[in-house]
């Protein structure tokens, strides 16, 4: 059975991504000699975590551009200009640090209006996960 590919997905960690937070675990530390080991288990710990907050993201307005700019408005609590824009301006953040819930409320929501939505997790921090 596929998966749609509007649901919410975790990304793999790359090697890259645990190095810097394992560095900036070091330098939280003092950047002192040893334990780099511990530094790099602790990184990996901290990033597969589960994540609480979520971006939804309209990728496309698709063809019921009105009724996604109606969703739009309800959604953000905007007026018409800005929902307009946002519709226009795709890709474009509709909510973020959305909780799980939340995102996937909105995911629906604008998919049944016929909206291309991508649901994101929040990178971590200033770690350059994004």
């Amino acid at each position: 059975m596929s998966r749609p590919s509007n649901t919410i997905r975790a990304q793999p960690l790359t090697h890259d991504q645990i190095a810097v937070r394992a560095y900036e675990i070091w330098l939280a530390k003092g950047g002192g000699d040893g334990h780099h080991a511990d530094d790099w288990l602790e990184a990996e710990r901290d990033l597969t975590r589960p994540r609480t907050q979520f971006r939804v993201v309209l990728a496309s307005a698709g063809g019921n551009k009105i009724i996604v700019i109606k969703e739009l408005r309800e959604i953000t609590g905007g007026g018409i200009d800005n929902a307009k824009i946002l519709a226009e301006r795709t890709p474009g953040t509709v909510k973020a640090c959305a909780t799980r819930d939340e995102a996937e409320r909105i995911r629906q929501q604008l998919a049944a209006a016929g909206a291309t939505v991508e649901v994101a997790e929040e990178p971590l921090g200033d770690v350059g996960l994004g």
